[in-house]
């Protein structure tokens, strides 16, 4: 055996320097100086396999192959409770105990989880430790504390393991464990705790064939052109459309004429915003019609002339009635297990291309100054930006009788059509407001302002969900239009091919838009006023509104809109005129879309059983039994969802969990394989001592004193320091000693597999 010197046997001896002897020798004196502390004599390496650590390993890693699967495959929990028990076995758990148990749950598989990541990098330590290459001293304490990240503001901790080739490995296992072990808590408590939202509800229909099919190509209920000859006369005729608009027909443009005043009545008076709901007469459902006004500080130039532009769009009455009848059959003829959620919804899939109008209204304005000048129609190019417009303003003739007899005390209104090849607009609008003026005298006199509108429409690609048992609206991503409030400032194109909207605008013909300005006086010689002061057409009633007497006594009449007060009066007369005009124009589109075949229900999936869902009283037919189904016909079908707690992967937060549990999976699973491959190999080793640094304290307090620490007693400052290398090794035939770079039994006395050490 080989002599050794500065053993320190007690603290009597630590300034004792025996001579070299024999081991016999110094053991003689180690037994005649010894204390008895009752402490008996252990194993400190051995290699029998860690059936702790495997424990922790095994649970943590089952658990999170549980979640996974649970959260994989969206699995619904159970729907929310307000109160009272969710089940009674002799106790009573409410929801909110149930979410709190499984709070716990999570917590203890945190546990596991710090268990199983500290077992594993104490290991490799250890393995350091008692190995030939040893451990930096400045990185012998960071596995003790790896679950914390205050280690790594520690200097010593890059100093020593990042700027040494040698430890760079096992300084990156620190590291990536650090990191793991504050993270792998809150990634378990996002996955085990179940989460309130909208749950796919597997098989609701118990098996049953719930497509709804239409005697139509998408073409015929999304029509590229609206015209007089594109309603089918089967559903309704023309001729129809072309009476009183306080008893409107179904599927006829100025159908919503009556919500339409009542609506711009509250509008007027300010007390409603600028969308509203409509009610579908079949089906009960309801869709919403929505507007909004770009910024005010937004203008778009061209020969020095601004605009105020708006953006409005609606579900089409064709989808909120299928959409509608389909759930009052399922509800009425209580379909499969849908009728016991308590909060369902029906999406449209996501392979079925469904669409709605989106309507861009673009109007300037500029007083009349007495004479008649041509009137400017912006092109509405600004919108999509499509190069292939014209770009070019349309002019109106001044001399057009629509601008005779100017100043007027009551509105004008009148439709026009730009007919160039490649115009960007659907359709062109002139409205004439009565406003308060002065003269060169200051004194107030009757004025008009003249408002140009640009309009374009398009078809733009939707996703339809319906909550029934809500508020029966049926709502899409595009309910709320100022999403497109940007879009000159972003790519124009993007936001075509983010939405779906269709490459040109959609045609809508004079004839198809003067069912929207029907004259209900009869007199056909003046379209514009009755009797010198009411108005004559539709439009102009709705422009009637907001007029008000502006002086007692005096017969001038000026346009007035309680409900704004941020802006010029003029851009705010631009702004109303453009959500009016966007509103009337969605809503007919909207309505007359609608003149399409009804929805039919296939009942036994056969085509030959075929119900009509807007027909209550009527039975199954076989009469378009040979006619359905072909090549092109649009479809109908739904995905169900349930609201309530469930497990998905429905967030970025909890795919950066799952992330964060599967990383550490595939750690522990290469940890493990790597152990069993040294056991089968015969080489697994692994160290019974110092499990905390408690246990590494008692071994260096009865080791010997290094020259190399010497003046570190009140701190370590110097590099050089750090990077000693630390390895425990044998001393005489029982003792254990933590050595230092300078100690020359560093690379001797090796520790041997389960043998006993005091």
């Amino acid at each position: 055996m080989p002599k050794h010197n500065l053993i320190t046997i007690s603290q009597a001896l630590r300034s004792y320097t025996p001579s070299f002897g024999s081991d016999k020798e110094l053991k003689v004196i180690t037994s005649s100086l010894s204390t008895n502390t009752g402490e008996k004599a252990k194993t400190a390496l051995t290699g029998s396999p860690p059936f702790a650590e495997l424990v922790f390993h095994s649970i943590a890693i089952c658990i999170i192959i549980l979640i996974t699967y649970l959260n994989i495959t969206n699995r619904f929990w159970q729907e929310v409770q307000e109160s009272g028990p969710v089940s009674d076995n002799g106790f009573h758990f409410t929801q909110s105990s149930e979410l709190h148990g499984l709070q716990f749950a999570a917590k203890l598989h945190e546990l596991f989880m710090q268990a199983s990541l500290s077992a594993m990098v104490l290991y490799y330590a250890h393995r350091l430790l008692v190995g030939t290459k040893g451990v930096p001293f400045g990185l012998i304490d960071f596995p003790y504390n790896s679950n914390s990240l205050g280690m790594l503001r520690h200097w010593r901790f890059w100093q020593t393991g990042f700027f040494s080739t040698q430890y760079l490995s096992f300084a990156t296992l620190l590291l990536v464990v650090c990191i793991l072990s504050v993270i792998v808590g809150p990634s378990s408590a996002i996955l085990v705790i179940p989460s309130p939202g909208w749950w796919h509800n597997r098989n609701p229909f118990n098996g049953q064939n719930m497509t709804t099919y239409f005697l139509a190509n998408t073409t015929d209920i999304w029509p590229s052109t609206f015209t007089l000859s594109a309603f089918d006369p089967a559903f309704v005729s023309a001729s129809l459309c072309e009476g009183v608009p306080t008893d409107p027909i179904i599927g006829c443009p100025l159908q919503g004429f009556p919500e339409i005043i009542s609506w711009f009545l509250g509008y007027a008076l300010g007390s409603q915003s600028d969308n509203f709901t409509v009610s579908e007469v079949i089906s009960n459902a309801y869709r919403s019609v929505s507007s909004t006004v770009q910024n005010a500080s937004y203008a778009y130039q061209m020969n020095n002339l601004s605009a105020t532009t708006s953006y409005t769009t609606s579900l089409t009455d064709r989808m909120v009635l299928s959409l509608g009848t389909f759930w009052n059959y399922v509800q009425r003829s209580n379909v499969g297990s849908i009728g016991e959620v308590s909060k369902p919804r029906l999406r449209v899939k996501s392979d079925i291309d469904t669409y709605q109008p989106l309507v861009h209204v673009a109007c300037q304005s500029y007083l009349y100054d007495g004479t008649q000048t041509n009137i400017t129609f912006l092109p509405s190019i600004n919108a999509w930006n499509a190069g292939s417009y014209i770009d070019e303003p349309w002019l109106l003739d001044g001399q057009s009788e629509i601008l005779d007899n100017l100043p007027s005390i009551t509105p004008r209104f009148s439709f026009y059509k730009d007919t160039r090849v490649n115009s960007s607009t659907s359709l062109l609008t002139l409205a004439i407001i009565p406003v308060l003026s002065s003269n060169s005298t200051d004194h107030a006199v009757q004025g008009s302002d003249i408002l140009s509108c640009s309009i374009d429409a398009r078809w733009a690609a939707n996703e339809i969900t319906y909550q029934p048992k809500d508020f029966g609206s049926i709502l899409t991503n595009l309910t709320d239009p100022s999403i497109f409030e940007n879009v000159n400032e972003s790519s124009p194109q993007f936001t075509i091919n983010e939405y779906g909207i269709s490459n040109r605008p959609i045609d809508l013909e004079l004839d198809w838009a003067g069912l929207l300005n029907y004259n209900w006086t009869g007199d056909t010689a003046n379209d514009y006023e009755y009797n010198g002061y009411i108005p004559a057409t539709t439009m102009t009633g709705l422009l009637f509104i907001p007029l008000v007497n502006a002086s007692v006594g005096t017969n001038i009449s000026t346009f007035q809109i309680s409900n704004d007060t941020s802006m010029d009066y003029y851009k705010t007369i631009e702004s109303t005129i453009a959500t009016l005009l966007g509103i009337v124009i969605t809503d007919a589109i909207s309505r007359t879309s609608s003149c399409a075949p009804v929805p039919y229900l296939d009942i036994n999936q056969t085509y030959n059983s075929l119900l009509d869902l807007t027909d209550l009283t009527s039975a199954p037919t076989t009469q378009y039994a040979t006619e359905l189904n072909k090549p092109g016909d649009f479809i109908l079908s739904y995905d169900v969802e349930r609201y309530g707690y469930g497990y998905g992967l429905n967030s970025s937060t909890s795919k950066a969990a799952l992330t964060a549990l599967l990383f550490y999976s595939v750690m522990v699973i290469l940890h493990v394989c790597y152990v069993v491959m040294l056991g089968l190999r015969g080489r697994y080793q692994r160290t019974t001592a110092w499990g905390d640094i408690h246990g590494l304290v008692a071994l260096a307090k009865n080791s010997a004193p290094t020259d190399s620490l010497y003046g570190t007693s009140a701190g370590v400052d110097e590099k050089k320091t750090w990077a000693l290398k630390v390895r425990v090794r044998e001393v005489g035939c029982e003792q254990l000693d933590l050595v230092f770079d300078d100690d020359p039994r560093l690379y001797g006395g090796s520790i041997r597999v389960g043998k006993k050490y005091r």
